[in-house]
């Protein structure tokens, strides 16, 4: 199934479009809009400030973002240099462990075991993989950032599983990563090395933590017994 989206970039005030395609899998489909926007309200209320994600894709399941599922972000910024996606893949790891501290600290989860951030050349793609336990319910995952660079910034993807569930998972979440290109006009040109060596930080600390309120949200509605979002028979 081929999915062709546009969409507008948020993250800075000075807005562009930025196109790209994906392959879900015949199980997999967009979260409907009305459940992503239910998510970002919910994550801004939790902040105290605006959130906003382009598109989910999420395994077909009764209830919208039943594990797994991807959430997907863009940010607007001058092309990046390999050297700067390199120190990105670098710090990654760092920029998560500290995004989850305050949550491990507040007992909804263990420790968070995040492996080596990595630059793909080859792919084009900045990706970090980790795992975590959530305390209530009591319960293992895992996850990963994928992060594309492109003309006009970068396309964000995070992806969300079961360890229970990790073979099947993960393998339907690469075959997307896989699939991910941008259309001709939005493809990466490496901008010449630049001074700054930190600038691209505080949004990549914005994302952790917006994943990690969403998160925080899922799981406490779950203990309520509610049903989060919209409820419907499997598609098939």
């Amino acid at each position: 199934m081929k999915l062709f989206f546009s969409v507008l970039l948020c993250v800075l005030p000075a807005l562009a479009e930025s196109y790209f395609t994906v392959d879900l899998p015949d199980n997999w489909q967009k979260v409907p809009q009305e459940s992503l926007d239910i998510y970002d309200r919910a994550e801004s209320s939790v902040k105290g400030s605006n959130s906003r994600y382009s598109a989910a894709y999420e395994r077909k399941a009764l209830l919208d973002f039943t594990l797994p599922y991807i959430l997907v972000e863009q940010e607007k910024h001058a092309p990046y240099s390999r050297e700067e996606l390199e120190r990105m893949a670098e710090e990654m790891p760092t920029i998560i462990r500290k995004a989850y501290l305050p949550l491990h600290r507040a007992g909804k989860f263990g420790e968070v075991k995040v492996m080596p951030g990595i630059y793909d050349r080859e792919r084009n793609m900045v990706f970090t993989y980790y795992e975590m336990v959530r305390g209530n319910p009591n319960e293992e995952m895992f996850a990963f950032v994928a992060c594309f660079p492109s003309k006009v910034g970068l396309v964000r993807l995070n992806g969300f599983g079961k360890k229970s569930d990790y073979e099947q998972s993960m393998a339907e979440m690469e075959a997307v990563l896989q699939s991910f290109s941008f259309s001709s006009n939005y493809f990466y040109v490496p901008a010449e090395k630049r001074s700054q060596k930190r600038f691209y930080l505080p949004a990549l600390c914005i994302m952790a933590f917006v994943v990690l309120y969403g998160l925080r949200f899922w799981g406490g509605m779950k203990n309520r017994g509610r049903e989060p979002f919209s409820s419907r028979g499997t598609e098939r």
